[in-house]
This record gives C-alpha cells, structure tokens and sequence, in this order.
C-alpha cells in the first residue's frame, strides 16, 4: 500500500513539474502570437487614420479583435494578458495620445508604433523558437530527476 503512495505521489511530481514546462512554454509563445496581432490591429488602423475613415473611438473596435482594446471612462485601455512590461510600457504610450493629433501626425506615429511592436513581436518570435522546447524539456527532465531522487 505505502508502494502505491509512493508512486502516486512521484506521478503528481512528475506532473507538476512537466505542467511548469508546459505553462512557460505557451505563455512565451502566446506572446509572440499577442505581439503579432496587435501589431497587425495597428496597421489596420494607421490606414484607416490615413483614409480618415472615423473618429479613434469609432474606428479602434473595428481594428482590434473583440475584448483586446476598450474604452473605459474616456481612456483607451487594453488586455496585458501574457505581455512583459516593455510591451506593456511601450502600448501605454501608444494608446495614451492616440487622437490627439492631425491625420498626417497621427499617421505617422502609428507607422512608428507598429514598426516598434512589429520588432518586439520579431524578438518575441525567436525567443519562442529558443525557449520553448527548452522549457518543455527542462520541465519533464525536472519531473525525472525529482522522481529518481525519492525513489
């Protein structure tokens, strides 16, 4: 019975450690995914701001995915959900003067801001290709050496 226990007990080791791996893993690669889609919404907006097709706060829904970028109390607000803090610094600053200027400037800054995201998302990219079998692995070989230990 206490063979059982033991057992058990390394399973769930096991489990949790590969699970650890595996949760890193998609959060790098979310990331890189959220990068990339936010830098595509970005562009579509710096051409509909180019073609003058409405007001920020009539345009922007249409541009981003639904739930991504909102309006709350007269601020343009955004989902951070898998973002380090340099992207999250960086669409702050975005967002916070977006509107605020003619169509040509504000054209001009959102080209910017979407060439920056576009570099982030490229770095974001290949950490992924790196990290994210690199984490798998390390999670599972965690798992098998935590387990090999108590045995």
């Amino acid at each position: 019975m206490s063979l059982l226990f033991k057992i058990t007990g390394l399973a769930v080791i096991f489990c949790v450690c590969a699970m650890g791996g595996f949760y890193k893993s998609r959060t790098i690669r979310k990331r890189a995914q959220r990068l990339s889609a936010v830098y595509r919404s970005i562009t579509v907006l710096a051409e509909r701001i180019k073609t003058g097709a409405g007001e920020i706060g009539v345009i922007l829904p249409l541009c981003f995915e639904e739930g991504t970028v909102y309006m709350q109390d007269g601020k343009i607000c955004f989902d951070s959900c898998f973002l380090e803090k340099g992207d999250i610094d960086l669409l702050n600053e975005f967002f916070s003067d977006l509107g605020a200027e003619d169509k040509d400037s504000e054209y001009e800054r959102t080209r910017l801001f979407a060439e920056l995201i576009n570099k982030q998302a490229g770095e974001a990219e290949i950490n992924a290709e790196k990290l994210c079998k690199l984490y798998n692995i390390l999670g599972i070989s965690a798992g098998v050496f935590i387990c090999i230990f108590f045995l």
